[in-house]
């Protein structure tokens, strides 16, 4: 008799590894080929970065480079959609600010008494500027564009 924890084992088959390979590959083949679904923007309604389901296998009637493909032809659909487009928006706000920030840190310029209307000009320009700022992250953060993007 054997003891409790090892009954499980003592009830297994006789069918070899190559046996339950086969029996799967026949039940794959009965299955017939199922359709691969690339599911994107305009597909989801519009939301969020391009979503992709493909299932796994060897038999699932695609391979990489069709799905490859495909991401790149809805990368290639909206520009909007990449790294380099949201770091060039944030890269030209943020050259905006410390060019704005210099002239203003510029040690003649706060001593001049001429310099007050320009002053107050430039200090309500740094102040859209990093508005503007915060507005690209939030419109990022809306379209589901990564963080990493626009931090």
């Amino acid at each position: 008799m054997l003891p409790l924890g090892f009954a499980g084992f003592a009830d297994v088959s006789g069918q070899s590894l190559a046996e339950l390979a086969q029996k799967e590959k026949e039940r794959r083949k009965a299955l017939g080929k199922t359709e691969v679904r690339i599911y994107d923007d305009s597909s989801l309604g519009g939301r969020g970065r391009s979503v992709q389901f493909v299932p796994a296998g060897d038999d699932s009637g695609t391979d990489a480079g069709q799905v490859d493909e495909a991401a790149e032809e809805a990368q290639e659909e909206d520009p909007t959609n990449t790294r380099a487009y949201w770091r060039d928006r944030k890269a030209g706000i943020e050259k905006r600010i410390s060019d704005i920030e210099a002239q203003l840190n510029h040690p003649g310029f706060s001593q001049d008494p001429d310099n007050l209307m320009r002053r107050s000009n430039l200090e309500r320009q740094l102040e859209q500027a990093r508005s503007d700022l915060s507005a690209l992250q939030a419109e990022a953060r809306r379209k589901g564009i990564p963080p990493g993007w626009v931090r």
